[in-house]
């Protein structure tokens, strides 16, 4: 039978008792918690007054204080990579005088030269003197070539290493006749796509952002109707405020444990990098109508169910119906020209069907439906309330298990190649420094590493797009993946999922072409019975629900 995705309540319309409960509970406890918010915003804002004037140059904002729960200088978890694969060999002494006269000198980027500090039970950003020779380092040399288990044991030791001072480094890996740099910096100084602006910066060309500007020229129609589709999305949103925040905790809080979401004992993972082709992809977007992160999302689970097909008993208790990711989702307005976390989150829950397509089609489905009930927004407007907690509060909110057992991010990434070829072509301008042959020198590959989380992410993926490929990286906990045997047949088996996908949507595309459907009859029942469709209509694309092809 297949598994169908949890609806979440929409609203009094479909669960109006949930609807009456949770009001009613809010309005009881509001006497209580409106009189407490109140008094910690008061205490905090006193707090910060005395923090500046201790000569800290700044207050944590909330997003920060998530990752603030890290042990930076013991063992740190929420630590991401950017690794550039190099044609040709360079030394550290090059990579210290570009990263230091671009980016350490750059008053955009002024957060590198902060940690974070308690102060009376808040946090706050402290300056510090930067050590370029200790934080810019050349981590292994070697004349041989390497193999990829080389390169992924160097990464992990990387991302997994403490920090002595900053919450950055810049590492240098030689092998043979390449070179690769290593940028790692921790989630509490920057996001994705600040780290994107940061090698931006440091290349000079420019990635794809996704996030939405708002500063463009004004219109007054198009001003007054997203006034309006905004203030309905608004009153919505407060409406269903306590039944949808009701259904955001149980979710999380009364999860049935799994091989995935118990509590991890390792402090250490695993990690294996590939590529796929961005052309597949899209055409596979192109013809199922998701969005890429649903893509992602689904060839995770779908690899990391066959595993568990191959190393646990099916009978076993601890094998989830499915799988629950944290995905980071992009923010409108981002402050591209600074260091700061300004990023959304989804919480999704991933089928674990057998089907590619119908996977893909659930994922599909659940990432609509959370964006459409504006669960994103939720989280937006209660976070800044968990900031006003101290931080003991904070560390012990973010200790509980809410059940995202896995972790995947999506960021677009640079099209153009980067390439030194001229002193006026846009490019890594090295100098003469380290290469003989400094017209040969460019980028081949580059990917994305996202740290494990809080001791309870099992896998975390990061995709990342670069020159017409999208770079995957997979990082797992060793409770979940325990050798390297079984991190290379994890990987194996993500491309097998990718094949199975590729061709079966190629399949399904051809018989919609090509099988006469009377009336363009495209209902659920009429694609199950042309055998277009496995599954339930709850899998089914939105486009597909209407009757109509899009």
């Amino acid at each position: 039978m297949k598994q169908r995705i949890p609806t979440r309540p929409a609203g009094p319309h479909t669960h109006p008792r949930q609807f009456i409960i949770s009001w009613a509970v809010a309005l009881l406890i509001s006497p209580v918690v409106i009189p407490i918010l109140f008094s910690l915003y008061i205490y905090r804002g006193i707090i910060r007054l005395l923090g500046k004037n201790s000569g800290l140059v700044g207050y944590l904002t909330p997003y920060d204080c998530i990752f603030a729960v890290d042990s930076y200088y013991t063992r740190p978890y929420a630590s991401n990579l950017t690794i550039l694969e190099l044609k040709h060999r360079i030394d550290v002494q090059t990579i210290r005088r570009l990263f230091k006269s671009r980016i350490l000198d750059n008053p955009s980027f002024s957060k590198l030269s902060c940690i974070p500090v308690e102060y009376a039970g808040y946090w706050f950003w402290k300056r510090i003197q930067v050590d370029l020779n200790a934080s810019v380092t050349l981590f292994h040399d070697s004349e041989l070539e390497h193999g990829e288990a080389d390169l992924d044991e160097c990464l992990r030791r990387i991302v997994e290493m403490r920090y002595h001072n900053e919450l950055f480094n810049v590492c240098l890996l030689n092998f043979g006749t390449r070179s690769y740099i290593v940028f790692r910096i921790h989630h509490t100084v920057c996001d994705g796509y600040s780290f994107n602006k940061l090698i931006d910066v440091f290349v000079g060309l420019q990635s794809k952002y996704l996030v939405k500007s708002t500063n463009q020229q004004f219109n007054l129609l198009q001003f007054i109707t997203s006034l309006l589709s905004e203030t309905i999305k608004w009153g919505k949103l407060i409406g269903n405020l306590p039944l949808h925040l009701c259904t955001l905790y149980k979710e999380s809080l009364t999860h049935t444990p799994n091989f995935y979401t118990l509590r991890k004992t390792s402090t250490t993972g695993q990690i294996r990098r590939t590529v796929l082709p961005l052309s597949e992809i899209k055409t596979v977007r192109q013809i199922t109508k998701s969005h890429f992160a649903a893509v992602g999302m689904s060839l995770m689970t779908g690899a990391l169910q066959k595993l568990y097909d191959e190393v646990i008993p099916a009978t076993s208790a601890l094998r989830p119906e499915r799988l629950a990711i944290m995905h980071s989702l992009p923010k409108p307005n981002h402050p591209l020209t600074t260091l700061c976390n300004h990023w959304g989150v989804g919480l999704f829950k991933v089928p674990f069907t057998r089907d590619p397509v119908d996977r893909l089609i659930g994922a599909e489905h659940d990432f609509n439906e959370y964006l459409t009930l504006q669960f994103d927004r939720l989280l937006h407007l209660h976070i800044p309330i968990v900031g006003l907690a101290p931080c003991f509060i904070v560390k012990w909110f973010f200790s509980i298990n809410f059940g995202t057992s896995c972790g995947f991010t999506s960021v677009p990434g640079l099209f153009d190649k980067i390439a030194y070829v001229g002193d006026n072509t846009p490019g890594i301008d090295f100098g003469d420094g380290g290469f003989a042959e400094p017209n040969q020198v460019e980028v081949t590959h580059m990917w994305k590493v996202f740290g494990l989380q809080w001791r309870q992410t099992a896998v975390a993926v990061a995709m990342y797009t670069y020159r017409g490929e999208a770079s995957v990286s997979m990082y797992a906990n060793k409770d979940i993946v325990s050798d390297s045997k079984s991190m290379d047949r994890l990987m194996e088996l993500f491309h097998e999922e990718f094949t199975e996908l590729v061709t079966h949507c190629n399949k399904r595309d051809e018989k919609i072409s090509t099988t006469k459907l009377e009336s363009r009859d495209v209902s659920p029942r009429s694609l199950q019975d042309h055998g277009l469709i496995n599954g339930s209509s709850k899998f089914l694309n939105p486009c597909f629900r209407n009757n109509k092809l899009a």
